[in-house]
């Protein structure tokens, strides 16, 4: 009795695996979902300390290209984003008023899930100088 029971119900799973897949519902496919678009935050932050009020501060890339730049009077302490990290980094400042034996600028860079960047850049007038970043 037990073969017979155990024969019938091994030729029932044998059906249910041989028949078509349309007759089989287990579960109705989920639905589909929309594609999203993930936007990743490129810009990196960064703090501009002037030794010096200065009427024009600009951060370009090494070919020249402006990636933030700020005209004022009176600037000394200052903060934005860079559209990305370059290789290296042009630093240029006109100070309001000349005269002093030495100026400085001092740049902290703060890339996402890096360590944070600094160089301190010096000069007798305005800077106008390159940081070739780690």
């Amino acid at each position: 009795m037990i073969t017979a029971l155990c024969l019938g119900l091994a030729a029932l799973v044998l059906r249910w695996v041989t028949e078509t897949p349309e007759k089989h519902h287990v579960e109705d496919d989920p639905p589909e979902l929309e594609a999203t678009n993930i936007s990743v935050v490129s810009e990196i932050p960064f703090r501009l300390s002037l030794s010096a009020a200065a009427t024009q501060v600009q951060l370009a890339d090494m070919e020249g290209k402006p990636l933030w730049q700020k005209q004022g009077e009176a600037m000394s302490e200052l903060q934005g984003s860079l559209p990305n990290l370059p290789e290296s980094l042009v630093l240029q400042v006109t100070w309001a008023a000349k005269g002093a034996p030495r100026y400085f600028a001092k740049v902290v860079i703060d890339p996402p899930g890096r360590s944070s960047l600094s160089h301190v850049f010096d000069a007798e007038g305005d800077i106008d100088d390159l940081w070739e970043l780690p």
